[in-house]
């Protein structure tokens, strides 16, 4: 049976430099490994990572939903998640509680929760499009269209996963991300498909609240 969340997992992982930033339930540390190595990044993709990471570290703080679809599967995790300044060797964002169903995707999801992760995503992209404003959850956003081959991709970004992808027979994933007007993603939506162009999974990931969070008092509760 396919690895439940394996492409969008796999491909935030190597958007942040092979590693998942935010720990996994029970205590599990990710790591973190070298980026893609012989990559040429489009210099508008790597102009709108930067943005995009500088600002989510500038909120400092947030709320992420991840909602996954297998065929007739669904799985959610949901997290506030907090982002020091990331220096060299410094400190990755944490996630004060990782909450989900089905329980045993949640330490699965719970890498797809790192704003930082999705900010990145422009970095791994062959192509990027923008495709105007758009509006969410109220706000106003600007949606941006990536596509990735995934066998453009170094295995040593993430060598077992990305093993796993291509026996599974997922060939590429497509991406679309709405940044609001300071940069900082809202929504990541991505559809990974098989080499007969059949969707295989799909992925939403909401973001908000930010500069908010479960030890600010403006933030508890919201949803």
């Amino acid at each position: 049976m396919m690895r439940r969340f394996a492409a969008a997992a796999t491909l935030f992982a190597i958007a942040l430099g092979g590693g998942s930033a935010i720990p996994a339930p029970h205590g599990a540390a990710g790591g973190h490994q070298r980026p893609p190595a012989n990559r040429r990044i489009p210099p508008r993709a790597a102009n709108l990572s930067r943005q995009s990471l500088a600002a989510v570290e500038a909120a400092g703080s947030g709320r992420a939903t991840v909602t996954e679809v297998v065929g007739e599967e669904r799985a959610t995790a949901s997290s506030w998640f907090a982002v020091p300044p990331v220096t060299a060797g410094g400190p990755a964002t944490r996630a004060a509680a990782v909450a989900g169903e089905p329980a045993d995707a949640v330490r699965r999801l719970a890498s797809c929760l790192d704003p930082r992760a999705a900010a990145a995503l422009f970095t791994v992209a062959t192509e990027v499009r923008r495709l105007g404003p758009a509006r969410v959850g109220g706000q106003v956003t600007v949606r941006y269209r990536l596509d990735v081959d995934l066998s453009s991709l170094s295995d040593r970004a993430a060598p077992e996963p990305m093993a796993e992808l291509r026996q599974a027979g997922f060939a590429a994933v497509g991406v679309d991300i709405w940044l609001d007007q300071a940069k900082r993603p809202t929504r990541v939506s991505l559809t990974a498909s098989g080499t007969d162009h059949t969707a295989m999974e799909t992925v939403d990931c909401r973001y908000s609240h930010w500069g908010a969070g479960p030890t600010r008092g403006a933030g508890r509760g919201r949803r």
